[in-house]
């Protein structure tokens, strides 16, 4: 039986792929910038952080999102000034207090204070560390965005306007307008209102005296504070509308597993909090802790045998409850930080401080949201639960046991910390080590727990880092974090295919209700990708080629059986479905869970092939989604970061391909002369798949793996005829290759002076009909798929499929 395959998954709303190929104009209004007044700063006089206005932000789109009018000019400046003597001729005790309150450290100080005292009536839980992301987040953007504004417009600040007017305190190194104190108050405030709105007036009126502290420091005018607080809760606002779709509000079910080893509380907490979205992962699991040992392994026996043998002493006693009340939970991270700031003068470099108050405080938030993913992932019983003869020091939390969430955070902001603060990074580090030790001591945690949460936490504490420095390098897109901004919307998007195909791809939203998709940036190459969809659970972006448009859009039948050819689609990160066989269910059947894929490449064909894949996700092959419809298309995965190289050759064979498709495939070797002779079985198979370990006559490592059609294409290489395909055939090369030619297929090395040819991981693909290169670039570099040996008997597609290539 002949199958065909028409169109990709997931895709959902299937009008919106029909316009995808619209290239429109981006709908971003041109930011028209006035010129600067009159009264402003000398270019080169010794300023703060002047590039900080090019960094990276976490929810705006970037620092000029919200860029302010101009400020005024020098006339109304020297009427401002006026408005400024008579103030501070009347300064009194209580307005220097007000002074000396506000200007203690950075922008952010006082303001992390509020946060953390908002939350101390409360048990230690996830809320504080996701109220401190928030406003941290908030207050960087803030300060990056009046940054922005400042160098923008350059205005003098009050003294430099008027040097005979002596300000309160020292006249900031950067320009005045906006007030940084200001909007940093009005994001803060207004992050924190949504948090509590019962106090929402107290913070409002907080920010209200932040900024009329800085105009009886003398530091700033009127205009600047009024233009720095509209900004801040602009950027506030941004930032409350991510945490209101941050899935924080979910409700846990009550489904759990049963049998033994398993937590024993009835009502555990937070059992949903590993779904929350995050800021810089690509996805919740995407470092989920390996399972943990089995209740009844010797490991666990010696576990719990190092827990009863423990010694607890007066010192131990003391450390592990020192390291369970709220101070060691929250805010012992953020006075080491501000402690580090002070001795370094990085108190007075606003985008420094606020950059580090960030960082600590996503790194804890995103690690805490990975470690409860990890927990609910596996369940793990306390160590009580299991030997209700151990005692502990502490009450055992109601959360499963593994990963140990204060390894988790602790080991996420340590990381981080270290890296801000190097001189500092043995003691940091040792922090963060006790602070896991002590759930040791305390009794509550078994030693793997402390291991896998350490391992979690310092995973998160890197990917924050790289965050971090793609930031202060200016790149706007760069990273993942997991939220609605449109800068996010386009970096997310931009994973879903190779980055050399999404750098210049058309980036469409998903459409609300009828509204036609929004235009997130245009583009050049003909590809269209598009951001996780939210209403599947995992992230899930994805890159379309406009040969997989122009299939769907072709209806069934002749037409379509002329067009001969192949359309690509990626999912680089993960994918997901309501229902393998039905396109249109948008949630699970009662009683069925989603159909969760890993990275994978969608191949979507207007002519038949042979049946030889499976039609429901398995351990062997790729699948068929959707099968017999009008939407069936062929499913491959590609997981690359599972490629580990090895010097048994088998196992070196096996790594071209996912283990699912290479651990039951046949293994064969080259023959010794690459035009002749045998191939030489190392192994035989079960699935119709052969992996031939590296060829020795290229000089990379180049393992590949391939299904029964495409080897026909090997088969008739080496027998030196024309091959002759039953239908579709796959090969993988998740290792990359070599090649020494992409025109002559006899070439055995480059011609002289050039090189051989370096692909990244691959797949490659033959039909049974000639590649038209009008369809298909011819051109390695292209970025997308191309044809190898084109025009010859040995043509085929070359397929990357690496999210971020080695250029």
């Amino acid at each position: 039986m002949k199958r065909r395959i028409v169109l990709g998954r997931s895709v959902g709303l299937l009008l919106v792929f029909a316009l995808a190929f619209v290239q429109s104009v981006s709908p971003a209004l041109a930011m028209g910038l006035s010129p600067a007044p009159i009264a402003a700063m000398d270019d080169t006089a010794t300023s703060i952080e002047p590039d900080a206005s090019r960094w990276g932000t976490w929810a705006l789109a970037s620092a000029d999102e919200l860029r302010p009018d101009a400020p005024p000019d020098a006339a109304a400046t020297a009427a401002e000034m006026e408005e400024l003597l008579a103030l501070v001729a009347e300064r009194d005790a209580e307005a220097l207090a007000l002074v000396r309150y506000w200007d203690a450290g950075a922008p952010g100080y006082r303001w992390l204070e509020m946060t953390s005292d908002a939350y101390r009536a409360f048990p230690l839980s996830l809320w504080p560390v996701r109220a401190h992301a928030l406003v941290t987040v908030a207050m960087y953007d803030a300060t990056i965005a009046a940054w922005d504004a400042k160098y923008a417009y350059n205005r003098l600040r009050p003294a430099d306007f008027d040097p005979s007017f002596s300000p309160l305190i020292p006249t900031p190194d950067s320009p005045s307008y906006v007030s940084e104190y200001a909007a940093v108050a009005g994001a803060a405030s207004t992050v924190l209102a949504y948090l509590f709105p019962d106090s929402a007036e107290m913070y409002a009126a907080a920010a209200e005296e932040a900024g009329r502290s800085r105009l009886l420091a003398g530091v700033e005018y009127p205009s600047d504070v009024a233009a720095g607080l509209a900004l801040g809760r602009a950027v506030g606002e941004r930032v409350v509308a991510i945490a209101q779709a941050d899935g924080s509000d979910a409700k846990w079910d009550g489904t759990r597993p049963a049998g033994p080893g398993i937590l024993t509380n009835e009502n555990p907490v937070f059992p949903m909090s590993g779904t929350w979205r995050t800021w810089t992962l690509a996805a919740n699991d995407q470092f989920r802790s390996p399972p943990p040992p089995a209740y009844d392994s010797a490991e666990t026996q010696a576990e719990l045998a190092e827990l009863k043998a423990i010694t607890r002493t007066v010192p131990i006693i003391a450390r592990a409850n020192a390291w369970n009340v709220y101070d060691s939970g929250y805010l012992v991270w953020f006075q080491t930080i501000n402690t580090r700031l002070f001795e370094a003068n990085l108190d007075r470099n606003p985008p420094q401080a606020a950059l580090a108050y960030s960082a600590v405080a996503v790194a804890s938030y995103d690690a805490m949201v990975a470690c409860f993913d990890s927990k609910y992932a596996y369940w793990r019983i306390r160590p009580n639960q299991l030997d209700p003869t151990l005692t502990t020091i502490v009450p055992t939390p109601p959360h499963p046991s593994y990963p140990a969430a204060h390894s988790c955070s602790s080991s996420s902001v340590t990381a981080v910390m270290a890296d801000l603060f190097p001189a500092n990074a043995a003691a940091i580090l040792a922090m963060g080590e006790e602070a896991g030790q002590s759930r040791i001591w305390a009794g509550i945690h078994f030693r793997s727990d402390i291991d896998a949460g350490t391992v979690l936490g310092q995973s998160v504490g890197q990917g924050v880092l790289e965050r971090v420095a793609e930031m202060k390098a200016g790149d706007r897109y760069a990273g993942t974090p997991r939220f609605g901004s449109k800068s996010w919307k386009i970096a997310n998007a931009m994973t879903g295919g190779p980055y050399a195909i999404a750098k210049n791809a058309l980036i469409l939203d998903w459409p609300e209700g009828d509204a036609e998709p929004a235009v997130l940036r245009s583009g050049t190459n003909g590809w269209v990708c598009r951001p996780d969809l939210p209403a599947t659970p995992t992230n899930d972006p994805r890159c379309l080629d406009q040969n997989w448009i122009k299939l769907f859009t072709t209806p069934l039948g002749a037409e379509r059986d002329a067009l001969d050819l192949l359309g690509f689609g990626y999912m680089l990160q993960h994918g997901d479905a309501a229902d393998n066989h039905d396109i249109s269910a948008y949630e699970p059947a009662p009683g069925t869970e989603w159909v969760l894929d890993g990275p994978h490449l969608m191949i979507n064909a207007s002519g038949a092939f042979e049946e030889q894949y499976f039609v429901d996700p398995n351990p062997d092959t790729p699948y068929v989604m959707f099968p017999d419809s009008q939407f069936e298309h062929l499913m491959l995965p590609t997981p690359i970061d599972q490629v580990m190289p090895s010097a048994n050759p088998i196992w070196d064979a096996m790594s071209a391909a996912p283990l699912r498709v290479s651990a039951h495939a046949a293994v064969w070797n080259w023959p010794s002369e690459a035009s002749a002779g045998e191939f030489e079985e190392l192994r035989a198979g079960t699935n119709g798949w052969t992996c031939l370990a590296d060829d020795p006559g290229t000089p990379t490592h180049d393992p590949m793996c391939v299904d029964e059609n495409f080897m026909e294409f090997l088969n008739a290489i080496v027998e030196g005829r024309d091959p002759v395909y039953a239908g579709v055939g796959i090969a993988y090369m998740l290792r990359g290759g070599s090649g020494a030619s992409a025109t002559d297929y006899t070439a055995t090395a480059p011609p002289a002076g050039e090189n051989w040819m370096i692909d990244p991981p691959h797949v490659m693909v033959v039909v049974p009909w000639d590649l038209d290169p009008a369809d298909y670039a011819t051109d390695p570099a292209s970025g997308g798929p191309w044809i190898m040996w084109e025009g010859s008997p040995y043509e085929h597609l070359m397929v990357p499929v690496n999210v971020m290539p080695s250029d």
